[in-house]
């Protein structure tokens, strides 16, 4: 977890932490509206073994015009077939007199782990335990948390926009609500690199290397990059060597891969319509711009992406395309309809497989993705309201 001028958050009461917690666990997602420079969330277990899959295509098969991809119709996942369970962790969150209470997390080697009794917008596996990213029911505060691997936690680091985790998942990032860039090992040991130096609420975007930690080398190789989403928006990339500089041309950073780093550069509020492009680091040379989509997460090969709406509005993304990362062009896409579904938290399960949590006619689900265009149950629809999501997927 897009519009590109997001509202003010209302912090608060019983609705608007439900959504709170709902828009922080989807990738970009403001509360009142979509915004690749809204804070987000999601999470991500590593190390495991992937999945088989019994998907089988949509039904609906047509190529695109001009794009070289495959139209696979409007995006409908009420009657799929049922995979196996999924590769990464997800959590199925618990709700008491309308406010979020915790919950417990399922991992792919079968353990159940209980959460704390708070708001969680993320969560992810990290040393020998985990990470998790907490609410404050009253005020919306984020507090990231560490967590046994038997549930137990103490103490809280308050952040501003979720965190960040590095490609081999052993390092993690996040910002204060000061502006301070901070890194942490698997081992739990920390590194502050420095401070954004411009005005927040900050999302912490991604980490491009992964030599940030504690130890890292004594190089400029390795940035945590953020965007400041307040009154005014920017993509800044914090060094190792604590050196501060904005990303040229990027409104919002979306996206992180190797030394890649995409986002959008343009808004039309009016059209609606937004630009994106993806750069290269450290000059930030332009690889190629669309206007078709907001760039989201790329998977583990760092060859395909996930394509949301150009211009995101509304409760979550209702249209979706997976998009080469050489080029931008479309290989598989999916349109809305009246009874479409909207997703969240998507996160690559390997490098041929996309895991989102869908909301479709009162059902909450995660749903498989594949790059050959299939779509299959990883966890079964189960009936949930549209602001109290019962699960929540990894970040990764």
């Amino acid at each position: 977890m897009t519009t590109t001028h997001p509202r003010p958050r209302l912090r608060g009461r019983r609705l608007t932490l439900a959504a709170t917690a709902l828009c922080l666990a989807s990738a970009f997602v403001a509360c009142g509206s979509e915004d690749p420079s809204a804070e987000p969330s999601d999470a991500s277990e590593t190390g495991t073994s992937g999945p088989t899959h019994s998907a089988s295509p949509s039904p609906t098969e047509t190529p695109s015009e001009g794009s070289g991809g495959t139209d696979r119709g409007v995006l409908d996942v009420g009657d799929l077939e049922q995979g196996s369970a999924p590769g990464l962790a997800y959590a199925e969150l618990a709700w008491k007199d309308g406010f979020p209470d915790g919950g417990v997390i399922h991992a792919p080697d079968g353990r159940e782990v209980p959460l704390p009794p708070y708001g969680i917008s993320e969560f992810v596996p990290f040393g020998n335990g985990w990470m998790v990213v907490v609410i404050d029911q009253d005020t919306g505060r984020e507090s990231l948390i560490s967590m046994s691997s038997d549930g137990e936690y103490d103490g809280r680091t308050r952040v501003s926009g979720g965190i960040a985790v590095s490609s081999d998942g052993g390092t993690i990032a996040w910002t204060s609500p000061d502006g301070t860039v901070t890194t942490a090992d698997r081992t739990g040991e920390r590194r502050t690199l420095g401070s954004v130096g411009a005005l927040g609420p900050y999302r912490t975007v991604g980490i491009i290397g992964d030599d940030c930690g504690p130890s890292r080398s004594e190089d400029a190789s390795c940035a945590v990059v953020v965007d400041t989403v307040g009154r005014r928006y920017g993509a800044y990339a914090v060094t190792s060597l604590g050196d501060v500089t904005s990303i040229d041309g990027m409104r919002t950073a979306t996206t992180v891969s190797g030394t890649r780093v995409g986002g959008v550069h343009s808004v039309d509020d009016l059209a609606p319509s937004s630009c994106s492009r993806m750069t290269d680091r450290p000059d930030s040379r332009v690889l190629w711009e669309t206007c078709d989509y907001t760039l989201d997460v790329v998977d583990p090969d760092g060859k395909t992406l996930v394509g949301l709406p150009s211009y995101l509005d509304g409760f979550g993304p209702d249209t979706l395309a997976l998009v080469s990362i050489s080029d931008g062009s479309t290989l598989q896409s999916w349109t809305n309809g009246p009874d479409s579904a909207t997703y969240f938290d998507q996160v690559w399960e390997d490098s041929s497989h996309l895991l989102m949590r869908t909301y479709q006619s009162g059902e909450w689900a995660v749903v498989r993705v594949g790059l050959d265009g299939s779509l299959e149950y990883a966890v079964a629809p189960v009936a949930g309201e549209d602001l109290a999501s019962p699960i929540l997927l990894q970040t990764r």
